[in-house]
Parts: structure tokens; C-alpha cells; sequence
């Protein structure tokens, strides 16, 4: 199997086989920077990055835990609010010594 990902080749034919992992087989390149990719079950082509912490489980174990699988959930979102009650939520932070953030994070646990 060939396939192109932008600029990059990856070839399983010239490719080095490591071992079969969770849904797919890992591979490395025979050429000189050495790069690893995986091959899914659905025929997709995933390089993996050795500075990933994710990526350099998946090639040092050949499965990642469980816990990785699932989607994080978003550590910052943003909303749009009038300026009566950013006043108030900055008035709330003021009187409180902590930052707005910190104000609608109490907040939010309180509902």
C-alpha cells in the first residue's frame, strides 16, 4: 500500500513492519529520519510523531489505555455577555481578589 500525506510518502511495501497494534500494524520508514506510521484496519495511514506522549505509548506498547480514547472535554470555552453583567462580574472578582474566570468557574459549580 502507497499513499501520499502532503509532501510525505508512505510506502508498507518499502516500509519496516514493528507489530500489529490496537486496530492496525505499526511500520517505520527505511529512510534516513526513520519515521513510524500506522496502518488502520479501515486502510487510513497515521503518522505518529515520536514527541507525542500518545504516539510514543502507541509505539512503545502497541495499545493506548482507555482513558485516551475518550474525548477530553474543552478546558476554555468563551460567551458573549452585555455589559451589565460583565460589570457585576467584575465587580464580583474585585471584591473577591481572584481573576473573572475564577468568578464563573464558583459560580457555575453553585447551579
Amino acid at each position: 500500500m502507497k499513499k501520499r500525506i502532503g509532501s510525505r510518502i508512505y510506502d508498507t511495501d518499502t516500509a519496516e513492519y514493528i507489530a500489529a497494534i490496537d486496530g492496525g500494524q505499526l511500520y517505520r520508514k527505511r529512510t534516513r529520519d526513520r519515521e513510524w506510521f500506522a496502518v488502520m484496519e479501515d486502510g487510513t495511514i497515521r503518522p505518529l510523531d515520536p514527541y507525542n506522549p500518545m504516539d510514543m505509548l502507541l509505539m512503545e506498547t502497541g495499545h493506548l489505555p482507555a482513558e485516551a480514547l475518550e474525548e477530553p472535554e474543552p478546558q476554555e470555552f468563551r460567551v458573549r455577555i452585555d455589559q451589565d453583567t460583565y460589570n457585576r462580574i467584575a465587580a464580583a472578582s474585585k471584591k473577591r481578589s481572584c481573576s473573572m474566570a475564577e468568578v464563573v468557574r464558583q459560580l457555575s459549580q453553585t447551579l
